[in-house]
C-alpha cells in the first residue's frame, strides 16, 4: 500500500521502515541519497541515471530502468 505520495523538497529527509521492501518510483531518482540500516549508500551510479523504480530490501537496492 502507498505510504507516501508527493514530491520531496531539496534538502528534505524522509525515513521509512518496512517488513519486506520499500518501492520508490518517479523522476530524477538519481538525485536522491540513500542510507540503509544506518549505512550510507549514497546516490545512484552513472549507469542508473534513468532509473524509474528502486526497490529497497534488507539486502540492498535494486534498480529497475
Amino acid at each position: 500500500h502507498t505510504v507516501f505520495q508527493g514530491a520531496l523538497s531539496v534538502g528534505s529527509v524522509e525515513t521509512w521502515a518496512a517488513n519486506d521492501k520499500i518501492e520508490i518510483s518517479g523522476k530524477n531518482l538519481n538525485q536522491l541519497e540513500f542510507e540503509l540500516n544506518g549505512k550510507m549508500i549514497g546516490t545512484l551510479g552513472r549507469s542508473d541515471r534513468k532509473a524509474k523504480t528502486i526497490i529497497i530490501t534488507k539486502d540492498g537496492l535494486k534498480v529497475i530502468k
